[in-house]
């Protein structure tokens, strides 16, 4: 039992000495939201671009270790929804930045060893914890405004005390995969898909009920009643809404398409190139005159 954990012990040295390394990078990609703006069937409507950087530190050849910070755009909007859905009805929008930085665990099946001769194609998974930012907006009068702020779901209101204002920095989730290779002994690139599960319903400011538009304009203002409820009649005045539901109660998500260029950093064993050895002159024996 001792032999076999000493044994373990070196090998594991041995492949940890010889397999680290450190990788600085940049990606590029796209963004997504899912929620209750997003048509049905159509997740992939409203893509916006993302970009960010990252550091992963390389433990072994199965194993990588990544701090990330990626800003992307998310939007959705009712009127890219099918008439028959009553959806377009609602008429709600909205966008937002949304800054994450994250830290995961990347695992492959295979080797990744990024060496001169050896140049491997690899899947990999991940699964990992982010803190995220987002600040939704909608369209109104001719400006972008904050909705958060406004309460439009009655936040802040004494009659409804279960109603706080949400929290414009959340936690998230990351898992997702991809596959990488190296195009050579230093650059390596990588093309993956992430999911972002959340623990909020407010990314699109939309989530439960609406609020009586007489009461949520006295305790919120005028500007919160006319975002809280954008469905008009004919005329263009506004639809009380008491008993339907403004959103569903599930929480919302994002995605990340990235394409990952990164630099190995450092010289170690496995970066180091053979040095062809240098040839011995050879001297030519001239044989002495003598006068």
């Amino acid at each position: 039992m001792k032999f076999s954990c000493i044994f373990a012990s070196i090998l594991l040295f041995n492949v940890l000495s010889f397999a680290q390394y450190h990788e600085v990078g940049l990606t590029s990609g796209t963004s997504n939201y899912l929620g209750d703006l997003v048509p049905q069937g159509q997740f992939f409507l409203e893509m916006r671009f993302a970009g960010g950087t990252y550091y992963q530190f390389h433990p072994n050849p199965y194993v990588g270790i990544r701090t990330s910070f990626i800003y992307g755009q998310i939007a959705g909007d009712d009127q890219n929804s099918a008439a028959a859905s009553g959806r377009r009805q609602r008429n709600l929008h909205f966008k937002s930045n949304i800054f994450e930085s994250a830290t995961i665990v990347q695992v492959s099946p295979l080797p990744f060893l990024p060496t001169k001769k050896f140049r491997p194609i690899v899947p990999y998974a991940y699964l990992g914890t982010a803190v995220f930012h987002t600040n939704p907006k909608a369209y109104y009068q001719g400006e972008w405004v904050e909705l958060q702020p406004l309460g439009t779901e009655g936040q802040g209101m004494s009659n409804y005390p279960n109603r706080r204002k949400y929290k414009r920095t959340q936690f998230s989730m990351p898992f997702g995969g991809g596959i990488r290779f190296s195009l050579s002994q230093r650059v390596n690139i990588s093309i993956e898909y992430g999911w972002r599960k959340t623990f909020t319903d407010y990314i699109d400011d939309i989530s439960i009920g609406y609020v009586p538009l007489n009461e949520l304009e006295a305790g919120n203002g005028q500007l919160a009643a006319a975002l809280s409820n954008r469905m008009l009649d004919a005329n263009g005045n506004q639809i009380e809404l008491l008993d339907e539901p403004r959103g569903l109660p599930a929480k919302d998500w994002y995605t990340f398409m990235q394409v990952m260029v990164g630099v190995n950093l450092y010289k170690f064993p496995m970066f180091k190139t053979r040095k062809k050895p240098k040839k011995k002159k050879k001297y030519k024996f001239i044989p002495h005159k003598w006068f």
